[in-house]
């Protein structure tokens, strides 16, 4: 199981958002743990980086296997 870690600007962001929103934006986040075997809208854009779409908003993160 991988460990998830947010920026502080992140959570910043993620307190904006309407409850649904944030809802919907966490649980993608938490289903990262399980990455490469999660099943999302996902586009890899660099060497470890992967871009995921949650409705309009884009989270971008590195993946790095230790």
């Amino acid at each position: 199981m991988n460990r998830v870690f947010l920026h502080k600007r992140v959570v910043k962001f993620l307190n904006k958002l309407d409850k649904r929103r944030r809802g919907n934006v966490l649980n993608v986040l938490k289903s990262l743990e399980k990455f490469p075997l999660i099943r999302a809208d996902m586009k890899k854009i660099g060497k470890k980086t992967y871009r995921i779409r949650i409705s309009e908003i884009r989270v971008i993160f590195d993946y790095i296997k230790d």
